[in-house]
Protein backbone atom coordinates (compact mmCIF):
# COMPACT_ATOMS: atom_id res chain seq x y z
CA UNK A 1 0.00 0.00 0.00
CA UNK A 2 2.78 2.40 0.93
CA UNK A 3 4.68 1.64 -2.27
CA UNK A 4 1.58 2.23 -4.39
CA UNK A 5 0.85 5.50 -2.56
CA UNK A 6 4.47 6.63 -3.13
CA UNK A 7 4.24 5.98 -6.89
CA UNK A 8 0.88 7.73 -7.13
CA UNK A 9 2.19 10.86 -5.40
CA UNK A 10 5.41 10.83 -7.46
CA UNK A 11 3.45 10.42 -10.68
CA UNK A 12 1.10 13.24 -9.76
CA UNK A 13 3.96 15.73 -9.19
CA UNK A 14 5.76 14.56 -12.36
CA UNK A 15 2.75 15.10 -14.64
CA UNK A 16 1.79 18.32 -12.89
CA UNK A 17 5.29 19.70 -13.39
CA UNK A 18 5.30 18.59 -17.03
CA UNK A 19 1.95 20.31 -17.61
CA UNK A 20 3.17 23.59 -16.07
CA UNK A 21 6.32 23.54 -18.21
CA UNK A 22 4.30 22.80 -21.32
CA UNK A 23 2.03 25.77 -20.58
CA UNK A 24 4.98 28.15 -20.10
CA UNK A 25 5.29 30.55 -23.03
CA UNK A 26 8.53 31.01 -24.90
CA UNK A 27 10.37 34.20 -23.93
CA UNK A 28 9.40 37.19 -26.01
CA UNK A 29 11.91 39.37 -27.75
CA UNK A 30 12.79 42.29 -25.52
CA UNK A 31 11.09 45.60 -26.36
CA UNK A 32 12.98 48.22 -28.30
CA UNK A 33 15.23 50.78 -26.64
CA UNK A 34 15.02 54.24 -28.20
CA UNK A 35 17.89 56.71 -28.52
CA UNK A 36 18.37 60.28 -29.78
CA UNK A 37 21.85 61.45 -30.72
CA UNK A 38 22.99 65.06 -31.22
CA UNK A 39 26.52 65.98 -32.21
CA UNK A 40 28.84 68.56 -33.72
CA UNK A 41 31.89 67.96 -35.83
CA UNK A 42 34.17 68.90 -38.70
CA UNK A 43 33.85 67.65 -42.27
CA UNK A 44 36.64 67.64 -44.85
CA UNK A 45 35.13 67.70 -48.33
CA UNK A 46 37.08 67.41 -51.57
CA UNK A 47 35.55 67.21 -55.03
CA UNK A 48 36.50 67.40 -58.70
CA UNK A 49 33.67 68.26 -61.06
CA UNK A 50 35.05 68.09 -64.56
CA UNK A 51 31.98 69.86 -65.96
CA UNK A 52 33.25 73.08 -64.38
CA UNK A 53 36.96 72.60 -63.65
CA UNK A 54 39.68 69.94 -63.76
CA UNK A 55 40.92 71.23 -60.40
CA UNK A 56 40.12 69.70 -57.04
CA UNK A 57 38.15 71.95 -54.68
CA UNK A 58 38.60 71.14 -51.02
CA UNK A 59 38.00 72.59 -47.59
CA UNK A 60 36.94 72.05 -43.97
CA UNK A 61 33.34 72.63 -42.97
CA UNK A 62 31.55 72.74 -39.59
CA UNK A 63 29.04 69.92 -39.47
CA UNK A 64 25.90 68.99 -37.54
CA UNK A 65 24.94 65.41 -36.74
CA UNK A 66 21.50 64.11 -35.71
CA UNK A 67 20.51 60.47 -35.32
CA UNK A 68 17.54 58.52 -33.99
CA UNK A 69 17.82 54.77 -33.55
CA UNK A 70 16.00 51.95 -31.82
CA UNK A 71 17.29 48.47 -31.06
CA UNK A 72 16.78 45.19 -29.27
CA UNK A 73 18.76 41.96 -29.35
CA UNK A 74 17.30 41.04 -32.76
CA UNK A 75 17.35 44.20 -34.87
CA UNK A 76 18.43 47.83 -35.17
CA UNK A 77 16.73 50.72 -37.00
CA UNK A 78 18.65 53.95 -37.71
CA UNK A 79 17.71 57.37 -39.10
CA UNK A 80 20.92 59.36 -39.62
CA UNK A 81 21.36 62.99 -40.72
CA UNK A 82 24.62 64.88 -41.38
CA UNK A 83 24.74 68.46 -42.65
CA UNK A 84 27.77 70.66 -43.33
CA UNK A 85 28.41 74.01 -45.00
CA UNK A 86 31.58 75.92 -45.82
CA UNK A 87 33.93 77.18 -48.51
CA UNK A 88 35.97 75.02 -50.91
CA UNK A 89 39.13 76.34 -52.53
CA UNK A 90 41.49 74.99 -55.19
CA UNK A 91 45.26 75.14 -55.31
CA UNK A 92 45.15 78.29 -57.48
CA UNK A 93 42.92 80.18 -55.08
CA UNK A 94 43.42 83.93 -55.11
CA UNK A 95 41.47 86.46 -53.12
CA UNK A 96 41.61 88.79 -56.12
CA UNK A 97 39.41 86.67 -58.38
CA UNK A 98 37.42 85.07 -55.53
CA UNK A 99 37.97 81.58 -56.95
CA UNK A 100 36.20 79.66 -54.21
CA UNK A 101 32.91 77.82 -53.92
CA UNK A 102 30.32 77.83 -51.17
CA UNK A 103 29.45 74.18 -50.51
CA UNK A 104 26.29 72.73 -48.92
CA UNK A 105 26.36 69.01 -48.13
CA UNK A 106 23.69 66.76 -46.69
CA UNK A 107 23.61 63.00 -46.09
CA UNK A 108 20.39 61.34 -44.88
CA UNK A 109 20.00 57.58 -44.48
CA UNK A 110 17.41 55.06 -43.24
CA UNK A 111 18.82 51.68 -42.15
CA UNK A 112 17.35 48.37 -40.99
CA UNK A 113 19.80 45.76 -39.66
CA UNK A 114 19.13 42.26 -38.33
CA UNK A 115 21.17 40.13 -35.96
CA UNK A 116 22.64 37.13 -37.82
CA UNK A 117 25.38 35.97 -35.44
CA UNK A 118 25.99 36.41 -31.71
CA UNK A 119 29.26 35.92 -29.88
CA UNK A 120 30.16 36.52 -26.25
CA UNK A 121 31.21 40.14 -26.80
CA UNK A 122 30.32 40.85 -30.40
CA UNK A 123 27.40 40.75 -32.83
CA UNK A 124 27.08 40.69 -36.62
CA UNK A 125 24.20 42.49 -38.37
CA UNK A 126 23.08 42.45 -42.00
CA UNK A 127 20.39 44.55 -43.65
CA UNK A 128 19.64 47.32 -46.08
CA UNK A 129 19.83 51.07 -46.31
CA UNK A 130 18.13 53.83 -48.26
CA UNK A 131 20.47 56.81 -48.42
CA UNK A 132 20.52 60.25 -50.00
CA UNK A 133 23.56 62.38 -50.77
CA UNK A 134 23.17 66.04 -51.73
CA UNK A 135 26.15 68.23 -52.65
CA UNK A 136 25.53 71.78 -53.91
CA UNK A 137 28.32 74.19 -54.83
CA UNK A 138 28.05 77.86 -55.73
CA UNK A 139 31.01 79.52 -57.43
CA UNK A 140 30.52 83.22 -58.20
CA UNK A 141 33.34 83.11 -60.75
CA UNK A 142 31.01 81.42 -63.25
CA UNK A 143 28.36 83.99 -64.04
CA UNK A 144 26.11 81.95 -66.33
CA UNK A 145 26.09 78.71 -64.32
CA UNK A 146 27.47 79.36 -60.86
CA UNK A 147 25.59 76.53 -59.16
CA UNK A 148 26.52 72.88 -59.58
CA UNK A 149 25.18 69.84 -57.80
CA UNK A 150 24.92 66.08 -57.50
CA UNK A 151 21.94 64.49 -55.80
CA UNK A 152 21.95 60.71 -55.32
CA UNK A 153 19.10 58.53 -54.02
CA UNK A 154 20.45 55.04 -53.43
CA UNK A 155 19.43 51.58 -52.22
CA UNK A 156 22.29 49.67 -50.62
CA UNK A 157 22.98 46.45 -48.70
CA UNK A 158 24.49 47.24 -45.31
CA UNK A 159 26.43 45.41 -42.60
CA UNK A 160 27.42 46.24 -39.03
CA UNK A 161 29.93 44.64 -36.65
CA UNK A 162 29.56 45.50 -32.96
CA UNK A 163 32.03 44.77 -30.17
CA UNK A 164 31.35 45.32 -26.46
CA UNK A 165 33.89 45.49 -23.68
CA UNK A 166 34.32 46.89 -20.18
CA UNK A 167 37.03 48.04 -17.83
CA UNK A 168 36.90 46.50 -14.37
CA UNK A 169 37.52 49.27 -11.91
CA UNK A 170 38.14 47.14 -8.80
CA UNK A 171 38.24 48.69 -5.34
CA UNK A 172 39.63 51.89 -3.87
CA UNK A 173 41.31 51.14 -0.54
CA UNK A 174 41.50 54.15 1.79
CA UNK A 175 42.88 52.22 4.73
CA UNK A 176 39.93 52.52 7.05
CA UNK A 177 37.36 51.92 4.34
CA UNK A 178 37.25 50.17 0.94
CA UNK A 179 35.07 51.55 -1.85
CA UNK A 180 33.91 49.72 -4.97
CA UNK A 181 34.61 51.83 -8.06
CA UNK A 182 32.19 51.66 -10.95
CA UNK A 183 33.05 49.64 -14.02
CA UNK A 184 33.36 51.42 -17.36
CA UNK A 185 31.44 50.00 -20.34
CA UNK A 186 32.35 50.62 -23.98
CA UNK A 187 30.90 49.70 -27.35
CA UNK A 188 32.48 49.89 -30.80
CA UNK A 189 30.77 49.62 -34.19
CA UNK A 190 31.76 49.52 -37.83
CA UNK A 191 29.01 50.05 -40.43
CA UNK A 192 29.48 49.87 -44.21
CA UNK A 193 27.05 50.25 -47.11
CA UNK A 194 27.61 50.11 -50.88
CA UNK A 195 24.69 51.12 -53.16
CA UNK A 196 23.58 48.74 -55.89
CA UNK A 197 21.01 51.06 -57.50
CA UNK A 198 21.00 54.86 -57.62
CA UNK A 199 18.95 57.69 -59.13
CA UNK A 200 21.54 60.39 -59.84
CA UNK A 201 20.69 64.01 -60.67
CA UNK A 202 23.28 66.26 -62.31
CA UNK A 203 23.08 69.57 -64.22
CA UNK A 204 22.17 69.41 -67.87
CA UNK A 205 25.42 70.91 -69.14
CA UNK A 206 28.46 68.70 -69.73
CA UNK A 207 31.19 71.16 -70.70
CA UNK A 208 32.03 74.80 -70.15
CA UNK A 209 30.56 75.54 -73.60
CA UNK A 210 27.08 74.73 -72.27
CA UNK A 211 27.14 77.32 -69.48
CA UNK A 212 25.10 79.77 -71.58
CA UNK A 213 22.13 77.37 -71.51
CA UNK A 214 19.63 78.95 -69.10
CA UNK A 215 17.81 75.63 -68.69
CA UNK A 216 20.91 73.70 -67.64
CA UNK A 217 20.06 74.00 -63.93
CA UNK A 218 16.51 72.72 -64.28
CA UNK A 219 16.18 69.34 -62.53
CA UNK A 220 14.07 67.54 -65.10
CA UNK A 221 13.82 63.88 -66.07
CA UNK A 222 16.56 64.50 -68.63
CA UNK A 223 18.96 65.40 -65.81
CA UNK A 224 18.31 62.19 -63.83
CA UNK A 225 20.03 58.91 -64.62
CA UNK A 226 19.32 55.50 -63.06
CA UNK A 227 22.62 53.75 -62.60
CA UNK A 228 24.32 50.80 -60.91
CA UNK A 229 27.99 49.89 -60.49
CA UNK A 230 28.63 50.57 -64.17
CA UNK A 231 28.31 54.35 -63.68
CA UNK A 232 28.58 55.04 -59.94
CA UNK A 233 30.76 53.71 -57.15
CA UNK A 234 29.75 54.92 -53.70
CA UNK A 235 30.90 53.53 -50.37
CA UNK A 236 29.95 54.83 -46.93
CA UNK A 237 31.93 53.84 -43.80
CA UNK A 238 31.07 54.69 -40.20
CA UNK A 239 33.26 54.01 -37.15
CA UNK A 240 31.47 54.53 -33.81
CA UNK A 241 32.91 54.46 -30.29
CA UNK A 242 30.49 54.65 -27.34
CA UNK A 243 31.26 55.32 -23.71
CA UNK A 244 28.22 54.17 -21.72
CA UNK A 245 27.38 56.51 -18.85
CA UNK A 246 25.90 55.25 -15.60
CA UNK A 247 22.56 56.98 -16.26
CA UNK A 248 22.21 54.87 -19.47
CA UNK A 249 23.06 57.80 -21.73
CA UNK A 250 26.22 57.61 -23.85
CA UNK A 251 29.09 59.74 -25.05
CA UNK A 252 29.90 58.94 -28.68
CA UNK A 253 32.87 59.61 -30.97
CA UNK A 254 32.30 58.74 -34.61
CA UNK A 255 34.23 59.03 -37.84
CA UNK A 256 32.44 58.89 -41.20
CA UNK A 257 34.17 58.40 -44.53
CA UNK A 258 32.37 58.42 -47.89
CA UNK A 259 33.80 58.17 -51.39
CA UNK A 260 31.83 58.60 -54.61
CA UNK A 261 32.81 58.43 -58.27
CA UNK A 262 30.16 59.12 -60.91
CA UNK A 263 31.32 58.67 -64.50
CA UNK A 264 28.18 58.78 -66.65
CA UNK A 265 28.83 60.06 -70.19
CA UNK A 266 30.67 63.41 -70.27
CA UNK A 267 29.46 64.69 -66.89
CA UNK A 268 31.73 62.98 -64.32
CA UNK A 269 32.27 64.00 -60.71
CA UNK A 270 34.10 62.43 -57.77
CA UNK A 271 34.69 63.36 -54.18
CA UNK A 272 35.12 62.38 -50.55
CA UNK A 273 33.58 63.30 -47.21
CA UNK A 274 35.72 62.72 -44.12
CA UNK A 275 33.93 63.82 -40.94
CA UNK A 276 34.59 63.50 -37.20
CA UNK A 277 31.80 64.06 -34.65
CA UNK A 278 31.42 64.22 -30.88
CA UNK A 279 27.88 63.41 -29.78
CA UNK A 280 25.67 62.92 -26.75
CA UNK A 281 23.27 59.96 -26.95
CA UNK A 282 20.08 60.20 -24.89
CA UNK A 283 18.31 56.96 -23.99
CA UNK A 284 14.53 57.16 -23.55
CA UNK A 285 13.81 53.63 -22.35
CA UNK A 286 15.30 51.31 -19.77
CA UNK A 287 14.59 47.78 -21.00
Amino acid sequence: MRIRTFFLITGYFFFAGFYVCAQEQTPKVRAYNHFLEIGLGLNYHATRDEATSPLIYRGYQPSFHLQYFFSNRKSVGIIDENFSVGYLKNRNYSSKDNNKAMSFNNELSFSALYNIRNYEKSTMFLGGEFLTMTNIRQNEKFNNANINYEVALSVAPSAMFEYRTSWKAGKLNLGFVSLNKRDRNFKMQYIVSIPVFTAMARPGYVTINDFVDENSMVVSSENVNYVTFNNLFLIKNRFNFYYVLHNNNMLKFNYNFSYYNYYKNLNPVKGIHSAFYVSIVFRFTNN
